[in-house]
């Protein structure tokens, strides 16, 4: 199971929401260990994925993962980001910890790779991602017939 905390409710800080802030720690309640990870950090990340999928492969049951991340943006269509529940210097600061600018880094410094062969790959997703935008901007609604379509499973026998 993955827990990706926000540190936030809607509006609420977690801080604010509860004393125990360490939700990985629940999950000693339903007989399963629990772990915390910097949920900014993509390799942490990805180790800890890695001992759960081992536990569980061997027969040991469920992992909860609590990957300790931000919410950039606010919760919902007008809500500000800063002012209301957040300061600018806390955005600012969580957003020194992105993580994929931290893992370019990373990259970069462990010369897995150059910027150029960044810069390639960034321009490719763009450029995916701008061709998907418009594929689903030109394409037509869905029939309203389809609607009840892939909502309940078929039967098997």
């Amino acid at each position: 199971f993955v827990c990706e905390n926000n540190l936030y409710a809607t509006a609420t800080p977690l801080e604010t929401a509860t004393k125990n802030q360490d939700i990985a720690s629940r999950a000693s309640a339903y007989a399963m260990p629990g772990e915390a990870v910097d949920g900014q950090d993509v390799l942490a990340v990805r180790a800890a994925a890695e001992r759960a999928i081992v536990r569980a492969k061997a027969g040991d049951g469920p992992t909860l993962l609590e990957c300790k991340t931000y919410r950039y943006v606010g919760h919902h269509e007008g809500d500000p980001v800063v002012g209301t529940y957040r300061t600018q210097d806390e955005l600012d600061s969580w957003r020194k910890r992105c993580p994929i600018l931290l893992f370019e880094k990373r990259l970069l410094e462990s010369a897995v790779c150059r910027q150029d062969e960044l810069d390639a790959v960034v321009s490719e997703v763009e450029a995916i991602v701008e061709e998907s935008v418009e594929f689903a901007r030109e394409s037509a609604w869905p029939d309203p017939e389809t609607v009840g379509e892939h909502v309940f499973c078929e039967a098997t026998s």
